[in-house]
């Protein structure tokens, strides 16, 4: 979905998802969720 709507492949995506991930220091996209959550991110 997110390749979609950005007009990028799925493993663009991938790439992108693993380098924030690691900037933030979280091991999935569920933890990256919770503290986007913790955090007040908006959409």
């Amino acid at each position: 979905m997110i390749a979609r709507k950005l007009d990028i492949t799925e493993g663009t995506v991938k790439v992108h998802v693993k380098h924030l991930l690691k900037k933030l220091n979280l091991r999935s996209r569920v933890e990256a969720a919770v503290w986007a959550v913790q955090e007040g991110v908006e959409r």
